[in-house]
């Protein structure tokens, strides 16, 4: 069905992210456009928005694909993200590419929500060329209700090739698994069941069933 393969993995969350209250903004019109359309969207009022630091050193996109590294040669980049709110600074994908000489060509799809981090490997399946891609998946809002449960940002970097590797993909869909499978990883986000793989990959033990 599927020769794609995950050669490698790497994962990065930003535990204690910063956030900035809309009083920080109000002399930039930029930032209040956005503001005011991302308030209408989700029908809050302005001050209840807030807006994640522009940091960086802790942008977890460019951490997890630091920790991933570079491919042999050239690949494609794709980004996934998990809503649909714009970045209110520098977009993770102009960031990313920036200076690293190896990315070909990049790619971003977002709305995908919590299927994101598995949806993508069947868009791989008929995108990804001969040399390969590298995936980043991202769960991090840049605009939160400060009434609302503010989830660790997070993201993984995948590296995805066809043939031999560390993980061969097999299926992938909605709904149940497979009852011959005999490990599950799930969780709220894209990124969930991807960390609680690599933690358990990382600590040279097999997963909890």
């Amino acid at each position: 069905m599927t020769g794609l393969v995950v050669e490698a993995i790497a994962v990065a969350v930003l535990e204690r992210p910063a956030y900035r209250s809309i009083a920080d903004f109000v002399a930039d019109p930029e930032m209040m456009s956005l503001a005011r359309a991302v308030a209408e969207r989700n029908e809050l009022p302005l001050e209840r928005l807030r807006f994640l630091a522009d940091e960086p050193d802790l942008d977890v996109a460019s951490v997890a694909l630091d920790e991933l590294g570079p491919p042999a040669g050239r690949q494609p980049v794709l980004v996934v993200r998990s809503g649909p709110d714009p970045d209110p600074f520098v977009t993770t994908l102009a960031r990313m590419v920036a200076g690293r000489p190896w990315v070909d060509e990049e790619l971003g799809l977002t709305h995908l929500d919590e299927l994101g981090g598995t949806a993508v490997l069947e868009f791989l399946d008929w995108f990804m060329p001969d040399s390969g891609a590298t995936v980043l998946i991202v769960d991090q809002s840049p605009v939160v209700d400060v009434q609302a449960m503010r989830p660790s940002p997070a993201a993984v970097a995948l590296r995805v090739g066809r043939g031999s590797g560390l993980l061969r993909v097999v299926s992938w869909g909605e709904g149940e698994p497979p009852p011959a499978m005999a490990y599950r990883f799930t969780g709220q986000g894209p990124c969930d069941p991807w960390i609680d793989l690599h933690t358990a990959l990382a600590g040279g033990r097999r997963p909890a069933r």
